[in-house]
């Protein structure tokens, strides 16, 4: 009998993802990484600098390419935070930077097998695939990755696929992107490039598949990613922007220890229809208290038995917002010359700290407004909208102690989407004294604040 071969993985083999994300983390560690203003970029200097140290470096780039220009290094700016490896805040000018958090010691901890999973788990379950397309399409391939990934496994490794189903490769990823690049990172394939029809493009950094070809590694791990971790149920932010979000939450991996495992048919069609989830979850609400839920499955677990044994037993540990209950300082500036510190309780919402906004630039209150807490205007990423805005997240719901706000975080508050007022808020100090009964409090100003309606008589 035919024994299954085991993936064995290490620092640059069967990829160097491992060697280059720890050599793109050490860079990062050791240098002060500022970001753009706008994109909140990796700088020029810097994405020339770790670029050179890839082992693969990227080539058709300028000293003038900005980080789309970069897909590996686009990738491991996405998964550096979204692994929360490393964090923003504010450096050198006030621009904000990338620092590392205690998790890069414990991920240099890790064997390069672990390494591997923690950083694919990031990619598939922690980061944001819409943002991190680039030149094709707005939207990352969360939807399509298993009906295509299925139908890739009809096809041995090694052998160039050109066309599915009598459509050439490239209709079918369209909508991948630099999807095609991050997955040929993590060893799944290798892509060649459609020249002319790239060329006909017309875009510097488009890559039009002309065909990929599976690695072995695709065909002992994807069928399993597939089988129990097929992305459209395990990506957070994807599940965050569906409606499904109010129902599965950061819990949605909990399991009943006593229900025995459920599976379910690849063809059967989920209707987004709120009636199906009630009956399916029986209008179960997750309390922090309820001790009929059983523990967190892991995103490695399903994963070890494709590893030699002993060789997956660790990996980053997930991280849960658990609520803070105590009192925030919080830097609300309109420019650099006029700014408010804010102190007010982890258990007011972010309605509070709009009305406290308002108050102390002694606005009217009378536009729409929004929370972007990555620092993004008009991010669709944990953005809170006014309370008569039914279609988004709101500011009654959010309350500060629940938003995993850490020290030097920043964030964005857009009034009024005409004028487009913006003001940045830093989270200066998280005191854990308990202070709910207190209402916000100004405690030291400076500027005299902007006039709202300054062309009015």
């Amino acid at each position: 009998m035919k024994t299954e071969s085991k993936i064995i993985i290490s620092e640059t083999s069967p990829t160097p993802i491992v060697k280059d994300f720890t050599t793109f983390a050490k860079y990062v560690e050791t240098h002060q990484v500022l970001l753009t203003k706008s994109q909140r970029w990796l700088k020029r200097k810097d994405l020339l600098a770790i670029n050179a140290l890839m082992t693969e470096p990227e080539q058709d780039i300028t000293s003038y390419s900005d980080q789309n220009a970069y897909p590996m290094l686009n990738l491991f700016y996405h998964l550096a935070l979204a692994a929360k490896l490393f964090r923003t805040a504010p450096g050198r000018g006030g621009q904000d930077a990338l620092v590392p958090t205690d998790r890069l010691a414990l991920f240099y901890e890790l064997n390069p097998t672990e390494k591997y999973i923690s950083l694919l788990e990031a990619l598939w379950v922690d980061a944001d695939w819409d943002e991190m397309t680039e030149s094709m399409s707005q939207h990352g391939p969360t939807l399509s990755v298993r009906s295509f990934f299925n139908q890739l496994m009809q096809f041995p490794p090694g052998q160039p696929i050109y066309k599915i189903n009598g459509e050439r490769i490239s209709e079918f990823l369209w909508r991948w992107d630099y999807f095609v690049h991050y997955f040929r990172y993590f060893g799944f394939w290798e892509a060649t490039k459609d020249a002319q029809r790239t060329a006909n493009y017309g875009k510097r950094f488009c890559f039009i598949v002309k065909s990929i070809t599976l690695t072995p590694l695709f065909h002992q791990l994807c069928p399993e990613l597939i089988r129990s971790r097929d992305p459209e149920s395990w990506n957070m932010p994807y599940q965050q922007n569906s409606s499904r979000w109010s129902i599965f939450s950061d819990k949605m991996f909990l399991f009943d220890e006593d229900e025995d495992d459920e599976e379910f048919d690849d063809d059967e069609e989920f209707d987004d229809d709120e009636d199906y989830y009630d009956e399916v979850y029986e209008d179960e609400e997750y309390d922090d208290e309820d001790d009929e839920v059983g523990e967190l499955e892991p995103f490695a677990e399903a994963l070890i038995p494709l590893f030699p044994e002993g060789e997956l037993t660790r990996w980053l540990p997930r991280v849960f917002n658990t609520f803070f209950s105590g009192t925030y300082v919080l830097k609300v500036a309109v420019s650099r010359s006029c700014w408010r510190r804010i102190r007010l309780s982890s258990h007011c919402t972010l309605y509070d700290l709009h009305l406290a906004i308002q108050e102390a630039f002694e606005f009217a209150d009378d536009h729409l407004y929004a929370f972007f807490m990555d620092g993004k205007r008009w991010s669709r990423k944990q953005a809170y909208y006014s309370p008569n805005d039914i279609e988004t997240q709101v500011v009654t719901e959010a309350q500060l102690g629940e938003l995993d706000l850490s020290v030097g975080q920043t964030f964005l508050y857009v009034f009024d989407f005409g004028d487009e007022w913006e003001f940045k808020v830093t989270v200066e100090s998280a005191d854990p004294v308990d202070s709910r009964q207190s209402k916000p409090q100004v405690i030291q100003s400076k500027g005299n604040a902007p006039e709202q309606y300054s062309d009015w008589d």
